[in-house]
C-alpha cells in the first residue's frame, strides 16, 4: 500500500514538519514580544524652523498719511542710527507748519503789545532768546502800538487842555466875583451914610434909589458869576470823567483782547507742535543701527498709510537664534534646556552638516498661524558654541529656513503600540 493511499500514513509523516513550523513561529513571536517590550526604540519631534534675531526688530511706521518722495535703502541694506531711510513728499506739511507757525508768531507779538498797554508802556519790551521770524510781527505790533497810543494821548490831552481853560475860567469868576462882592460891601456903606443923610433932610431920597439899583446889579453879577464857576466846575467833573472813561474803555479793551490771545496761543501751541512733529517726520530715520528687513515701500509716489508697516530693522549686535513650531500633541516631550539638532532646508544640492542646539524657551500658551490657522507652541533655540562653523561660508541670517529634530524619551514597540489603545480605554472608562 502506498504513502498517497494511505491518509493516516501521510498525517504522521507531514506532522514533524508542521510541528517545527508553529515552534519555529511561536519562538518568533516570543523573541519579537521580548524585543518589543524590552527594546527601546529612539523617537524625535520634528519641527519646522526659522532663523530670527535675539534681539528686538524695530517696526518702521509713519503716524500720518503721506507720499513717498524718496527711498534711500534696499532690503537687508546695513544702516546706522539716525540714518535716512525714507522721505515723504513735505509740501502738506510744510505748508501747515508755515501757516500755523506765522498764527503763533502774530499771536505772541499781539500778546506782547497788549502786555505794554496794559502796563502804560512806551514800547514793546524786547523778548529773549525770541524767534528771528517774530521780529516783523514786533515791529507791526509796535506801530500800531505807537498809533493807539498817540491817538489815546491826543484824545486825553485835548480833554486835559479843556480842563485847564475852565480851571483858568473859574480862576477869573473868581476873582470876580471876590471883587462884585467888595463892591457890595462898599455900596453898602456908602447907602448907609447917605441914609443917614437922607434921614435929616441933607440928602435926596433919590440917591438911596440909585444905591439899591447899583447893590441889585452887583447882586446880579455874583449871582451870574457863581454860576458860571459851578459849570465850569460840573464840565471839569464831566472831562475828567470822559478821561477816567477812556482808561476804563482801553483796560476793557486790552483785557478783552489779550484774554482772547491767550486762549488762541493755548489753541495754537499743541497744534504747532503737532505740526512740527509731522514736519520732523517727513524724513523716515532709523532708531537703531541694524539691518533692513521686510521694505515695504518700493515706489516712489506710493502712498504710507497711518500706522502701516514700512519695514524692520533688524539690531546689529542681535545674535540669530532659531525659531520652530511644534505641534501640540508633541509640546509634553520638550522643556528648557534640551539638546536637539538643526539644519537648514531648501538650498540647492541639499542640506548642510547638522548643528547641535539648545532649548532656550518653550512658549507658556498655545500660539496660532494667522496665516494658515494651524495652531502651535513656540520654541527658541540658542546654536551651540563653534557650530556654525559647520556651514561657512554661509551665515545665519533672519528669514533663513530651518528644520529642527529634538530627541525624546526612548520608548518600546509594546509601548508605541499600547499607549494610544490605553489612553483611549481610559477616556472611554471617564466618560458617562
Amino acid at each position: 500500500m502506498s504513502l498517497a493511499a494511505n491518509p493516516t500514513t501521510r498525517y504522521l509523516a507531514v506532522a514533524p514538519v508542521v510541528r517545527g513550523g508553529f515552534l519555529v513561529l511561536g519562538a518568533f513571536a516570543l523573541g519579537l514580544g521580548t524585543w518589543s517590550s524590552l527594546a527601546g526604540l529612539s523617537g524625535a519631534v520634528i519641527a519646522p524652523a526659522v532663523v530670527v534675531p535675539e534681539g528686538k526688530r524695530k517696526t518702521i511706521q509713519h503716524s500720518t498719511l503721506g507720499i513717498v518722495d524718496a527711498i534711500f535703502v534696499v532690503e537687508g541694506e546695513r544702516v546706522q542710527a539716525g540714518q535716512p531711510l525714507l522721505k515723504l513728499d513735505d509740501v502738506p506739511a510744510r505748508a501747515s507748519h508755515e501757516s500755523l507757525r506765522s498764527q503763533y508768531l502774530a499771536a505772541v507779538a499781539r500778546e506782547g503789545r497788549l502786555l505794554a498797554e496794559m502796563r502804560r508802556l512806551s514800547t514793546i519790551p524786547d523778548r529773549p532768546n525770541a524767534e528771528p521770524e517774530i521780529q516783523a510781527f514786533l515791529e507791526q505790533e509796535q506801530r500800531f502800538f505807537d498809533s493807539r497810543r498817540k491817538a489815546r494821548e491826543g484824545e486825553e490831552t485835548i480833554l486835559h487842555h479843556r480842563i485847564r481853560q475852565l480851571q483858568e475860567e473859574i480862576s477869573g469868576n473868581t476873582k470876580l466875583l471876590k471883587a462884585a462882592r467888595r463892591e457890595y460891601t462898599l455900596t453898602e456903606e456908602e447907602k448907609a451914610g447917605v441914609q443917614s443923610l437922607a434921614a435929616e433932610g441933607y440928602a435926596p431920597r433919590v440917591k438911596l434909589l440909585q444905591y439899591d439899583r447899583s447893590l441889585a446889579r452887583i447882586e446880579g453879577e455874583i449871582g451870574s458869576r457863581q454860576g458860571d464857576i459851578a459849570k465850569a466846575q460840573q464840565k471839569i467833573s464831566e472831562t475828567e470823567n470822559e478821561i477816567t472813561q477812556i482808561d476804563k474803555r482801553l483796560n476793557e479793551d486790552v483785557t478783552n483782547s489779550l484774554r482772547e490771545v491767550q486762549i488762541q496761543l493755548q489753541d495754537l501751541r499743541p497744534r504747532l507742535a503737532a505740526a512740527q512733529h509731522s514736519l520732523e517726520q517727513i524724513l523716515v530715520v532709523s532708531p537703531i543701527s541694524g539691518h533692513v528687513l521686510d521694505l515695504a515701500v518700493s515706489t516712489v509716489g506710493g502712498v504710507v498709510e497711518p500706522g502701516k508697516p514700512l519695514m524692520d530693522i533688524v539690531p546689529v549686535e542681535s545674535t540669530a537664534i532659531i525659531e520652530a513650531q511644534v505641534q501640540p500633541q508633541n509640546i509634553d516631550e520638550i522643556s528648557a534646556g534640551q539638546k536637539g539638532i538643526v539644519h537648514m532646508t531648501g538650498r540647492p544640492g541639499g542640506g548642510t552638516l547638522p548643528m547641535q542646539a539648545t532649548v532656550t524657551m518653550v512658549s507658556a500658551d498655545r500660539l496660532t498661524d494667522q496665516r494658515t490657522g494651524v495652531p502651535y507652541y513656540a520654541i527658541k533655540m540658542q546654536i551651540d558654541p563653534g557650530e556654525t562653523d559647520k556651514i561657512l561660508p554661509t551665515h545665519l541670517i533672519p528669514g533663513m529656513t530651518m528644520e529642527v529634530v529634538l530627541p525624546i524619551r526612548k520608548r518600546t514597540l509594546l509601548e508605541y503600540l499600547v499607549d494610544p489603545l490605553r489612553n483611549r480605554m481610559r477616556k472611554a472608562m471617564r466618560e458617562r
